[in-house]
């Protein structure tokens, strides 16, 4: 994709490791999911359209130079395992525990853990039984995953036992695109699906505790890295902003991003620098574009919500609301033309 700008503040690309042209087609290497390893700089992961687990190493100190399919890999390529049948949604790094571990999972209904000093072959193999969308290691349990799936649920594993799910629940009406737990606060998962909907879980009761209606079908959820209460999501199709929202007031975002021109399949929190200040949103788009948003250039929807309305009831009470207080008058015989009543 090509760099972008937002709100002065500018990105550049520093380095191309790998561009598909109509000579270079090698599927293995085409990238649907990436992650970035939590603590080594030079090393990523990316998930293929055709089932393959690639493993880089942006330094090329380990690499190996071989084929694959006939054809010749990039040197950066540490290794490449097509063991997934279909496309491979996501790729996930575990967050605490070891580091080498990696989830992926894929459209075949599977999720495979991988040691990347070993990633000839996955270590352990789970059967989802469902399309997997994403999934996430926990942030509180060195042995616990959750998966996003296609039939709307959101389903909890154990590494320890492979062969069934630890729980089920079903988290939405229609497809689970995004899961992510929350950083700071164990069992808290926040959820986003194509029945338009984000929503926030007790894992431990499985129930959600808080409700956002989006315009569109969510394609990414991600909790903000130093504000608890708050999270980022995007949408697959009509909504091309990028919303954030104060979960303890979940009727409307606290804050929406735009600039894309097509839809936004991915997004990333910056955490703030060492100056302080607020975090920064890193978004893609389906426009060929990646964008810089800070928070001094962001909409507030809810500072420019309407913040006075009228309603009367059916035995003719008046409610109106001003400001931040409801005044309610009780008139049971008026005439509308004849009568008006001061609000000052």
């Amino acid at each position: 994709m090509d760099a972008g700008v937002y709100g002065g503040v500018g990105l550049k690309i520093e380095r191309t490791v790998y561009t598909r042209t109509k000579t270079k087609k090698n599927l293995s290497l085409t990238c649907n999911a990436v992650a970035w390893h939590p603590r080594l700089q030079n090393i990523l992961a990316t998930g293929a359209t055709n089932g393959a687990v690639v493993f880089w190493d942006l330094e090329e100190s380990k690499s190996l130079k071989r084929k694959v399919d006939g054809k010749k890999l990039p040197s950066n390529v540490l290794s490449v395992s097509k063991v997934h049948d279909a496309c491979v949604n996501a790729v996930a790094w575990h967050p605490h525990g070891d580091p080498n571990l990696l989830l992926s999972a894929s459209v075949d209904k599977t999720v495979c853990l991988w040691d990347r000093r070993d990633a000839e072959e996955p270590k352990q193999k789970f059967d989802n039984l469902v399309k997997v969308n994403d999934v996430k290691f926990s942030t509180s349990s060195v042995y616990d995953f959750a998966t996003g799936c296609g039939d709307g649920s959101i389903q909890l594993w154990d590494l320890r036992q492979p062969t069934v799910p630890r729980e089920k629940v079903m988290a939405h009406g229609r497809h689970v695109n995004s899961i992510d737990w929350h950083p700071d606060r164990p069992n808290i998962l926040a959820s986003g699906g194509s029945d338009k909907t984000i929503k926030v879980w007790d894992m431990v009761s499985g129930r959600p505790f808080r409700e956002m209606q989006a315009l569109a079908s969510v394609s990414q959820v991600q909790w903000h890295p130093t504000k608890p209460e708050q999270l980022a999501s995007s949408c697959v199709e009509v909504d091309l902003s990028i919303s954030v929202w104060d979960i303890r007031f979940p009727n409307v975002p606290k804050a929406c991003f735009r600039g894309h021109v097509d839809a936004v399949p991915g997004i990333q929190w910056l955490p703030p620098d060492e100056m302080g200040g607020d975090a920064y949103v890193l978004s893609c788009s389906r426009d060929k574009t990646v964008r810089l948003h800070a928070f001094k250039d962001a909409i507030c929807p809810a500072e420019n919500a309407r913040r006075r309305g009228i309603s009367l009831s059916p035995t003719g009470d008046i409610a109106i609301v001003r400001s931040l207080g409801i005044v309610t008058s009780t008139l049971l015989h008026f005439e509308p033309e004849r009568t008006a009543l001061n609000t000052d």
